[in-house]
């Protein structure tokens, strides 16, 4: 069967016109499925799975610079809103409708241009870490689109942050990538929404990039996975008390990571986008990963999973390299032949 590599066929086109900047996946309507949402230039243009195998879409028109965005839920309505981070350092706080679509913008000024989202004090609002290259800050949600803004970490020349739970004791601490001394920092939370500087055990750690946190053994800790001096993708296991196994460097490169449990095997999987295509780092029973090729396509980096026709499959809508958006379907029998 003629197909881009043996996991997607060739894309079916969705939008012609459509030019991401970024993307985010969730339940946008809350009938269940996973849909894709794709920020661009004046528009949020969301597509909802409804298991024909082409999935609906609606807009959502803004003004403000579209640029790296992430989901929450904000305001504790059960529905998921988005965060928007402009090149500018301003965000956009998006409150979602339930049906795909969002509300007007609520901003501030910043000085960042990476973001994260997770509850830190645990009180069902999801609250957002904001990475600048000589800051750190935690804002805590009010409800509203404000926040409450620490700074938690201030001073180095910081190349990448993430959150997760380091330590196993269920609150959500975060793990920053400095860009000068091939060190990371540790910053425990204790779930009312304050931090403490931690020494934390990365061994040979080198020009961090794109850092991800994931249980990728299932044992309950957050374990890393980077993009190390844009040449390698790295993960190192989680050990406990803040320190990690030595990392464990791979062959593909990225322009971003995200994490899938790619063959429903309970275990989560490494996807590395690039513009020759996209791999995944097939987990192996948490102990090592074997590499292989998803959709060999040349494209950016936007993207994003659903099960689109209802078989069990994760399919992907990507754009095209020139122009528009697109959606490649999964094949279930490259998904059920991938061994452990």
């Amino acid at each position: 069967m003629d197909v881009n590599s043996g996991f997607f066929n060739p894309t079916m086109l969705l939008n012609p016109t459509a030019d991401p900047l970024d993307y985010a996946q969730g339940d946008f309507n809350g009938d269940g499925r996973v849909d894709v949402l794709l920020i661009q230039s004046g528009s949020i243009l969301t597509f909802l799975a409804n298991g024909t195998g082409r999935p609906s879409s609606v807009s959502t028109q803004i003004t403000q610079e579209a640029n790296v965005i992430s989901t929450g839920d904000f305001n504790g309505d059960g529905i998921l809103d988005l965060a928007n981070l402009a090149g500018n350092g301003i965000l956009s706080t998006f409150m979602g409708n339930g049906d795909g679509t969002f509300r007007a913008a609520i901003t501030r000024s910043s000085t960042a241009e990476e973001i994260d989202v997770g509850d830190f004090n645990n009180d069902g609002l999801d609250d957002i870490i904001l990475k600048a290259t000589d800051r750190v800050d935690v804002l805590l949600s009010r409800g509203n689109g404000t926040y409450d803004s620490t700074t938690i970490a201030t001073g180095d020349d910081y190349a990448t942050a993430a959150i997760g739970d380091l330590n196993g004791d269920g609150d959500l601490d975060v793990l920053i990538g400095s860009a000068n001394n091939d060190f990371a920092y540790v910053y425990s939370g204790n779930g009312a929404g304050n931090f403490t500087e931690q020494t934390a055990s990365i061994m040979n750690i080198t020009a961090p990039r794109n850092f991800t946190l994931a249980d990728l053994n299932n044992d309950g800790l957050s374990d890393l996975v980077y993009e190390e001096d844009s040449t390698n993708i790295a993960y190192a296991f989680n050990l406990g008390n803040f320190s990690f196994d030595n990392p464990v460097y791979l062959s593909d490169v990225a322009f971003e990571i995200d994490i899938l449990d790619v063959n429903h095997d309970g275990y989560l999987d490494i996807i590395a986008s690039e513009g020759g295509g996209l791999n995944s780092l097939i987990n192996n029973n948490g102990q090592s990963f074997t590499s292989m090729t998803l959709d060999s396509a040349p494209t950016s980096k936007q993207g994003g999973f659903m099960d689109a026709n209802d078989d069990g499959v994760w399919d992907r809508i990507r754009a095209h390299s020139g122009g528009g958006v697109g959606i490649a379907f999964g094949l279930s029998k490259s998904v059920s032949t991938v061994s452990n």
